[in-house]
């Protein structure tokens, strides 16, 4: 697993078509490492999104008809009492009942593992700075 931050709340890193990112890692900061990982079409379009991996995976954050569910393996959390880990169905990202923003709010998102894309064509469309500015022209920064 290669690695490109220090701490285990911050890293990550990739390997076999699947990256782990610890949930304090900055959601930009995966974005672009995914994108830098030959996976820009799945990831281009969460560019720009405020906050970190961890915050993401509990709200399910999302932009232009996509979701950071879409490429979720699984998550690592504590419940209170044990660390575990859940399969992406299991998290009911889309459900009425979703586990970590729903049904049990006390749990602690501690990293993730997703789904890389398979490389494409050089070009992957409009490239994530056009999402950001998108992003930044509907949501002006105070």
């Amino acid at each position: 697993m290669e690695s490109c931050c220090a701490t285990a709340e911050t890293r990550l890193g990739a390997a076999d078509g699947r990256v782990i990112a610890g949930a304090g890692a900055v959601l930009q900061d995966l974005v672009d490492f995914a994108i830098e990982s030959a996976a820009c079409r799945a990831w281009r379009r969460m560019a720009g999104i405020p906050g970190s991996v961890g915050a993401a995976v509990y709200g399910n954050a999302g932009a232009y008809g996509h979701s950071l569910s879409e490429r979720v393996v699984n998550v690592r959390f504590h419940d209170g009492r044990e660390i575990r880990t859940l399969a992406n169905e299991a998290c009911q990202f889309s459900g009425i009942r979703r586990v970590f923003s729903k049904s049990h709010k006390d749990w602690i998102v501690f990293s993730t593992e997703l789904l890389l894309e398979p490389p494409m064509r050089p070009h992957c469309g409009r490239p994530p700075r056009t999402f950001s500015k998108m992003r930044n022209q509907k949501f002006p920064s105070p």
